[in-house]
């Protein structure tokens, strides 16, 4: 998430040098284009890391890649938990729809939680029923189509063109894996309208790509600040589990373990009972010389 904040950044800084005509012109977009690709390609590995032999970003999806060389997501939204303490779980994840599609992010910034995973089989069995459920209702009640869109201007539905083209240069091939519907930023988007009104001069397209990639930023720091907020929750159950740890064996000492001083001074009193006992004897029972002829 560090790495992906500062290819922003470094996309932010390059959004501003291009979006006024005294420090650029169409040679010099041109060339921050080719290095707006680059940065999109970075965006993509990053969204392809691996921990392991598993991808980070993939949601339950772990065994392939998320991310296509185009940015489209293949992965899911599932989070998955790991077990804290009795009815305690914690995501141990962040899905890439999250992050760099903006998937679960509302109007005001806030991130939903993905689906919740299930704790045991009854759960499992509820969860696969209600998705066969809805699955039925979706084929028995197809949704509407959708009215037909006014037609902006020309300029804007060609460079609209461009960007749907660097999205998915192959639509022949059919419709492939869909991305999901984002509310946030979708950062790969971003990117590619940014580096589209490069190569097309349009300063009006860099200038409106500056708010874009602020709200991509956020979006990145508000994923970080989520992630930061379990490590400390980690780092406070273990802390937590460590004290419980010692307290517990402090307990177990008070009911197992001897008192030192009480033991000490109950064998003192023990040999001085000994002692006097072997006296009193001695004085009882006197020898005689058949004793000692013996």
């Amino acid at each position: 998430l560090n790495d992906l904040s500062e290819v922003l950044m470094r996309a932010k800084e390059l959004a501003i040098n291009q979006a006024n005509d005294a420090s650029a012109n169409d040679e010099s977009r041109r060339v921050v284009a080719t290095e707006v690709e680059n940065l999109h390609d970075s965006m993509v590995s990053i969204g392809n890391r691996k921990l392991g032999d598993r991808f980070i970003f993939g949601g339950y999806r772990t065994n392939a890649a998320p991310f296509n060389a185009n940015g489209r997501y293949s992965g899911d939204a599932g989070e998955m938990n790991i077990h804290l303490e009795k009815e305690t779980f914690l995501p141990m994840n962040v899905p890439g729809a999250r992050v760099f599609m903006g998937e679960g992010v509302d109007a005001n910034g806030m991130m939903k939680g993905g689906p919740l995973q299930a704790r045991t089989i009854e759960e499992l069995d509820q969860q696969q029923q209600k998705q066969t459920t809805q699955t039925q209702h979706d084929l028995d009640h197809p949704p509407m189509p959708s009215a037909t869109p006014m037609r902006g201007p020309a300029s804007m539905m060609a460079r609209q063109q461009l960007v749907d083209q660097a999205m998915n240069p192959n639509p022949e091939a059919g419709p492939g894996v869909q991305e999901p519907t984002p509310q946030g930023s979708n950062l790969f988007r971003i990117l590619k309208d940014f580096e589209v009104s490069l190569r097309t001069n349009d300063k009006a397209g860099i200038q409106d790509c500056l708010t874009q990639l602020d709200d991509a930023l956020a979006q990145v720091v508000l994923t970080r600040a989520q992630v930061g907020s379990r490590g400390m929750r980690l780092d406070n159950l273990i802390l937590t589990t460590e004290k419980a740890k010692v307290d517990n064996q402090v307990a177990i000492s008070s009911l197992e373990d001897a008192d030192v001083f009480s033991t000490v001074s109950d064998i003192n009193k023990t040999e001085s009972t000994l002692q006097a006992t072997l006296q009193t004897s001695g004085k009882l029972i006197e020898k005689s010389l058949m004793d000692f002829l013996r």
